[in-house]
């Protein structure tokens, strides 16, 4: 539950804050009259991701046996890479996302249906994203949707009263925080690509078990359960799957924190607030 709602938390307020930045900016030049191109967007990005959601899970329950491994390994560790590659983006182009945004929506402006696409394409992206994180997760129950409802009601919400309060606040340590558990996601989604694949004969196990804790903390009973949706737990791990799993979490968090070392300084720390604030 917990990594099903602070994905869609996070996707769903950057999808939130796209539209948001859009909505503005149209408000701000007399471009009120195409409102409609950005709800539009939205509503064929929402459908479309849907559409995609059903088509993957059809394509994933064509798969049994230790070809069903193969494609959740697979399936897995390109959701890690797309989580990976999702928290460096953000970290590089956050700072000055509004700023291209509205280039891009200038640009257009005389397009036909130019904003329709700017928007769909955005929102797309965040909603395809959410599909392959949630169908990667190392658990699969109700508690995953729940959690990821509640995820997108309070990314919304978030992203309203941020732009209703004229964004006194900034999103700059939301996005610090969350970036830390999607890390810690990511790296137990690498090491649980890592287990299928073993399961299926792909990737070699060499030592089968590194150490075997079930009769302390059990993967299916409910605090193991947890931790396997949020850190990808396993009781049993193999050598392999355990250096995977921390050489990936070593790696992620060093960049993390050499990045936001270089971010904060006092000068660059300026920089950044103004123009996420304004």
């Amino acid at each position: 539950m917990i990594a099903g709602f602070v994905i869609t938390l996070r996707e769903g307020l950057e999808a939130a804050l796209i539209v948001g930045i859009v909505l503005a900016f149209l408000a701000r030049t007399g471009g009120s009259d195409r409102y409609w191109q950005v709800f539009s967007g939205v509503g064929a990005a929402i459908i479309s991701s849907i559409l995609f959601a059903i088509g993957f899970q059809f394509l994933a329950g064509g798969f049994s046996g230790p070809s069903a491994q193969i494609f959740e390994g697979v399936t897995t560790l390109i959701a890690a890479g797309l989580l990976v590659s999702m928290i460096v983006w953000m970290e590089r182009k956050g700072p000055t996302l509004k700023e291209e945004l509205e280039q891009k929506t200038a640009a257009t402006m005389t397009a036909t249906l130019g904003i329709f696409f700017i928007v769909f394409v955005a929102v797309l992206r965040e909603g395809v994203e959410t599909v392959i994180f949630l169908t990667a997760l190392p658990s699969s129950d109700i508690t995953i949707v729940v959690g990821a409802i509640l995820g997108f009601i309070l990314a919304f919400g978030i992203a309203f009263v941020y732009f209703s309060q004229s964004k006194r606040f900034s999103l700059r340590t939301f996005f610090r925080i969350t970036s830390i558990l999607l890390i810690l996601f990511a790296s137990g989604m690498i090491a649980y690509g890592v287990h299928e694949l073993q399961e299926a004969g792909v990737i070699p196990i060499l030592i089968e078990h590194v150490w075997d804790i079930n009769f302390l903390l059990p993967e299916n009973g409910p605090l193991g359960l947890v931790l396997k949706g949020l850190v990808g737990y396993n009781g049993k791990p193999s050598l392999i799957e355990v250096i995977t799993y921390f050489t990936a979490l070593s790696a992620l968090l060093i960049y993390f924190v050499r990045k936001y070392e270089f971010t904060s300084s006092p000068k660059k720390a300026v920089v950044i607030e103004v123009q996420i604030i304004e």
